[in-house]
């Protein structure tokens, strides 16, 4: 621990006579009167000269004291006497405060060498030096009194000095320094100051404030001290303050030692300018003003201001252990590009903005408050497993990777959220989450509020005790995937916002809601109450095994959308929104309920259960709509709007579907029982295949199924209604139940056999075309055949066996 020191410039000595007479003395200009007192032990000098030192030794080979290095204090009429350094308890000097003398301690008064010192008292003096080895063990006072010329307070080189009592140094122009590393020790408290230098015009000649340098081989302890210039003080235990001190440093504070703790008593009074410190322990400070740390060295750093807490430029602090910054102002800690800092846990509190740049990792630890927060980290932030972080207003966090609340034990609080890193990001949060781009403080100065482009991690973890949202204009991008856990997700909902995840997951007993600038993929373990996915991309689940359960509503819009095309998957909606351009694939592992408006170029809807709409759902299909379920029911309420170009139906249950225009049949249609009913006209394609097994009903403008060779058509039973013509062709035998009404002509082919139940009625406004092997129709008392506008001669039968039509009977 190596401090500077001022060097004392030489002066001339006048050495005295050994005749201590007051005449004598004054006659060979030692110009001093000095007293002996043996009853008190008391030296006393009192200087009288201009220019002239009372300089004190001891001889040793006589073991006496001397003053001014020539003569020893003798026994005379006058009252002098003689003394033995071993005699002598305590030395007075006092000088004239008009005139320029000083005083310089010489020899050993040292217990090693028998003697036993205890105080020394110097007032109105220039100067003070120590060039022996002094120990005292009660109090040393100075006071330097003369403000002309240079004063100053020190001690030589070699020289040691130890104070068993307490030290008080009132010092002038100069500097107080006693630096020497090893050779002193201040026992007890220590009080030191310097006036300030008289006011200047500056210029080359300016005054110079004064420093003060203390080094103590052992603790030291200030009670008040007051700098004008630099306060350097090493010491190899402890520095510390007594209780109510005062400590005032306007220039450069330097400590070197195993422990500072300063301020920490009720009362005391602290401020520095700026402050550096090396400490193998802990560095405690409690200011009241604004803190400036310099170059700080501890294992643990605790820093306490009514004002803000601040570094300086080019400044490295390095903590081992745990940093502490409380703030009735502004933290602002390592943010200039040349600062450097590093501790092994960080703990804040402020009331204004907090902004902290570390070079290595960041771990919060204990309480931590801010009204705005600024963490920078060339390494992880994360917290431990009790902190706690409050936040007013906005957090911005940079770093390796983030990792915030994520510990049941520890909480979370801010008002919005800012985040970059190239890695992870795991947040969770005791209340709501905004993430916005705009941090609402200025905490670099520039007079406008500090603004990141964009939120960026590798993989995002964001989960809130409340509900997940951002602002108008947040832009977040998430590279690879993103999972949001909160009472309600609304992310991207804004037209100048920007959000984009490569993949994204959810929980949340509300609605999730999100708008992506890109492609949507949904993976892992989802559920929502409601869900609003909107892409400019495509929709899709391209991970096995995902599950995507939502109670209520669930609406997508994208480019495409495809949802459970794997067989591991589980995808269950309470009801169905689709919304896209292109394909909609949606496999669903329990009923399939479509509701509001779905508008989809194609779509590809299986359900393993039942396929149905709510009441005014409004469903677009531009081409086909391939539909599959243990039982489908589109359209059947009057104020349905489905529409499809074409239609592909499945279901081993009833089907049932009706279209506000055309309805066209297309691939491969299976069905228990099967109801259409249009608008328009009811047709198939060329190569449609149309299955079955009980009752097949259609309603339409005019009804044309099965006419191609390539088609198929098949059904236990056939119903049919139209305002137009019926065009039927079966590819096996079918029995026509219930009413028919045909608005035109009607036409039934069968490969098989046409019958009809007998309660089945039959009418058409126009000629009856029959072909098939055999015919029985109208055959029996109940049953009802009827050609409206024409006779027997309107009915073509073409049997290649029985053939049993009746006309009539209604």
């Amino acid at each position: 621990m190596g401090l500077l020191q001022r060097k004392k410039p030489r002066r001339k000595i006048n050495k005295a006579s050994k005749n201590l007479g007051y005449d004598a003395l004054e006659e060979k200009n030692l110009l001093a009167t000095v007293f002996y007192d043996a009853a008190t032990q008391d030296l006393a000098i009192d200087l009288t000269a201009s220019g002239e030192s009372a300089m004190v030794n001891i001889q040793a080979t006589s073991g006496l004291v001397t003053v001014n290095n020539s003569s020893d204090i003798d026994s005379n009429t006058s009252g002098f006497q003689q003394v033995a350094a071993s005699e002598l308890k305590s030395i007075t000097i006092t000088g004239d405060s008009s005139l320029d003398q000083g005083v310089t301690l010489q020899g050993d008064f040292s217990n090693a060498a028998g003697q036993s010192l205890q105080s020394i008292s110097a007032s109105e003096v220039s100067n003070f030096w120590v060039q022996g080895d002094y120990q005292l063990a009660g109090d040393l006072d100075v006071d330097i009194q003369t403000q002309s010329g240079f004063n100053a307070v020190g001690q030589f080189l070699g020289s040691r000095l130890r104070v068993g009592g307490t030290t008080t140094i009132d010092g002038g122009n100069g500097d107080i320094s006693f630096g020497i590393v090893g050779n002193n020790d201040f026992v007890g408290d220590v009080s030191v100051s310097i006036p300030a230098p008289p006011a200047s015009g500056g210029g080359l000649f300016a005054p110079v404030p004064g420093n003060i340098i203390f080094s103590d081989a052992n603790d030291i302890s200030f009670s008040n001290v007051s700098a004008p210039g630099d306060f350097t003080v090493a010491a190899d235990g402890n520095i510390t303050d007594a209780v109510g001190s005062t400590i005032s440093v306007d220039g450069i504070t330097r400590f070197d030692s195993d422990f500072v703790t300063l301020g920490d008593n009720s009362g005391d009074s602290v401020n520095f300018n700026g402050i550096s410190s090396v400490t193998s322990q802990n560095f405690e400070l409690s200011e009241d003003s604004t803190t400036v740390l310099l170059n700080v060295s501890a294992r643990n750093l605790n820093v306490t201001s009514t004002g803000g807490i601040f570094d300086g430029n080019n400044t490295e602090i390095v903590v081992s252990n745990q940093a502490t910054f409380d703030a009735a102002g502004a933290i602002r800690i390592g943010n200039n590009v040349t600062d450097t800092f590093n501790a092994g846990l960080v703990n804040f509190n402020s009331n204004a903005h907090v902004d902290i740049m570390e070079d290595s990792g960041t771990v919060l630890t204990g309480t931590n408050t801010a009204n705005s927060l600024s963490m920078f980290s060339t390494g992880d932030i994360t917290d431990d497993a009790t902190a706690t972080l409050d936040v007013a207003v906005g957090t911005m966090f940079e770093g390796a990777n983030i990792t915030i609340g994520d510990s049941a034990t520890d909480q979370f609080n801010t008002g919005t959220l800012q985040f970059v890193t190239a890695g992870d990001l795991r947040v969770t949060e005791n209340s709501d989450t905004h993430i916005t781009s705009t941090l609402t403080v200025d905490s670099d100065g520039d007079g406008m509020a500090d603004s990141f482009d964009i939120n960026s991690a590798r993989r995002a973890f964001l989960t809130s005790d409340g509900a997940i949202t951002d602002d108008a204009d947040a832009q977040t991008n998430i590279v690879r995937f993103s999972t949001f856990t909160a009472d309600s997700v609304n992310i991207g909902d804004s037209a100048t916002d920007m959000f984009n995840t490569g993949s994204i997951g959810f929980v949340t007993t509300g609605t999730f809601s999100v708008s992506e600038n890109s492609a949507t993929n949904i993976i892992g373990t989802n559920s929502a109450n409601r869900s609003i996915v909107e892409s400019a991309g495509a929709i899709t689940n391209r991970l096995v095994g995902t599950s995507i359960d939502v109670a209520g509503v669930a609406s997508f819009e994208g480019t495409e959308i495809t949802l459970g095309e794997t067989v591991d998957d589980s995808i269950n909606f309470g009801a169905l929104e689709l919304n896209t351009p292109g394909v909609a694939i949606v496999s669903e592992d329990s009923g399939t309920h479509l509701t509001r408006s779905s508008t989809v170029d194609q779509l590809i809807l299986t359900s393993a259960g039942g396929v149905t709409d709510a009441i005014s759902a409004a469903i677009n299909v531009t081409g086909n709509a391939d539909i599959s379920g243990t039982s489908i029911w589109l359209g059947e309420d009057a104020d349905d709007d489905v529409n499809a170009g074409s239609f592909t139906l499945n279901s081993a249950g009833v089907v049932n579907i009706t279209e506000d225009t055309s309805l066209h049949l297309a691939g491969t249609n299976t069905a228990g029982s099967m109801s259409l009913t249009a608008f328009g006209n009811i047709t198939d394609s060329p190569d449609a295949d149309i299955q079955v097994t009980n009752l097949l009903s259609v309603t339409g403008h005019r009804v044309n199924l099965g006419s191609e060779a390539t088609d198929f058509l098949q059904a236990g039973q056939l119903q049919f209604n139209s305002t137009g013509n019926t065009f039927i062709t079966a590819d096996s035998g079918f029995e026509i139940a219930g009413s028919n009404d045909v608005g035109n002509r009607l036409t039934l082919v069968s490969s098989g056999n046409i019958t009809d139940t007998p309660t089945a009625e039959i009418r058409s406004i126009n000629n009856v075309s029959i072909f098939a092997v055999d015919k029985i129709i109208g055959e029996l008392a109940t049953d009802c055949f009827d050609i409206v506008n024409g006779g027997s001669s309107s009915l073509f039968v073409d049997a290649s066996g029985n053939s049993d039509v009746v006309l009539g009977g209604c």
